[in-house]
């Protein structure tokens, strides 16, 4: 596709990176890639696709120009294609209509030097779907992490029971899929890291905080005799591992959960709440902290793309998650539904308003 010169080839993704670099690298002009669709359509299968053309394309012009002893730009390609297994672990979910559905927003700059060579990357996220880490509906799962971490060697060391007996992956009724080895996904996760220069306590760190999460969904809540609540006796089992992974107290976390407090003239008035309430607080801070853990893995990940504020030129990838109507549908999904449609009217315009503007 690269060296098609003037002959017709079957339609194929890469036309549409080629066509995107071409400019940029003969004029040095700033493109975009929109990928849209339905939810299933190939946004995500697609957006690799297109960055493999571009690194692999650019990565032959690279290893022309340096010299043996200079792997500095061919590295570069290589981690801009590791990234994609840490954020699809992460952000990356099955849904009613697709095993690996992208659950966030993801836009990619894949930033360029004037001799046409690829110099670094940056990762922009938005619109996780925080609210799938605490519920999913039937047939659907969590995010891809969370049975990995309970398929690998890690399991064991951070208290991890199997999937049936986590509340947060065990509502929907949906633990494997026939199109993913977790096992296997976890391992190529984690060589991308490493791929990344991810330091070994970084690795445990990001691990740690995801099997607090889960802890956090087993934290059971019982009523205390009164108006309060307090933790089960499988809740309080659950709660030691919480303190010991996130390194806080425990009664002081328990007491957080288990109250609210309000401040009127510096006075401090802690309230306690029902066990309903408590599970709410409790899904909160699991939403919380897994939102947290997702934005610092794109943040260390653009540390080591070495992306930059003014390129000389950037090609950009969007993918977002498509547009999907569930039984009950969170916010995220509905601010993406009206992004698709804002992205297919934006289609619309160009393809066939300038096409008819052709014939005026």
């Amino acid at each position: 596709y690269k060296n098609r010169g003037n002959r017709v080839l079957d339609p194929h993704v890469y036309t549409v990176a080629d066509e995107a670099l071409k400019p940029l690298l003969e004029y040095g002009e700033n493109h975009s890639i929109l990928i849209s669709g339905e939810s299933g359509a190939g946004k995500t299968w697609n957006t690799k696709q297109c960055l493999s053309y571009i690194t692999e394309v650019t990565g032959k012009m690279s290893r022309r120009k340096q010299d043996a002893t200079d792997l500095k730009e061919a590295s570069i390609e290589t981690k801009i294609l590791a990234a994609n297994p840490i954020l699809e672990a992460f952000g990356n979910a099955k849904t009613v209509r697709n095993d690996n559905s992208s659950r966030f927003g993801r836009f990619t700059e894949v930033h360029f030097v004037e001799s046409g060579t690829i110099e670094g990357a940056r990762i922009e996220n938005f619109l996780l779907e925080k609210s799938r880490v605490v519920w999913q509906q039937s047939g659907e799962r969590n995010y891809h992490i969370f049975y990995q971490l309970c398929s690998s060697d890690y399991a064991t060391s951070y208290g991890i029971g199997s999937v049936e007996t986590n509340e947060y992956m065990n509502q929907s009724g949906c633990y494997t899929v026939d199109s993913i080895d977790d096992r296997e996904d976890f391992d190529v996760m984690l060589q991308s890291m490493t791929d990344l220069n991810f330091s070994k306590i970084e690795i445990e760190w990001v691990l740690q905080q995801t099997a607090a999460v889960l802890h956090l969904g087993n934290t059971i809540f019982v009523s205390d005799g009164q108006e309060g609540s307090r933790l089960s006796s499988s809740g309080m089992v659950a709660m030691k591992w919480i303190s010991q992974l996130l390194q806080v107290d425990a009664k002081a976390l328990e007491f957080a959960l288990t109250h609210r407090s309000i401040e009127v003239r510096n006075v401090k008035t802690d309230i306690p709440l029902s066990p309903d309430a408590a599970i709410d607080s409790r899904n909160a801070l699991s939403k919380s902290i897994y939102g947290l853990v997702f934005d610092w893995l794109v943040k260390r990940v653009n540390s080591s793309l070495n992306g930059t504020d003014r390129p000389w030129a950037f090609l950009g990838l969007l993918d977002i998650f498509g547009f999907e109507i569930f039984e009950q549908n969170s916010f995220e999904q509905l601010c993406i539904n009206f992004t698709n449609e804002k992205l297919q009217q934006i289609f619309n315009r160009d393809t066939f308003k300038k096409e008819e503007a052709m014939y005026r």
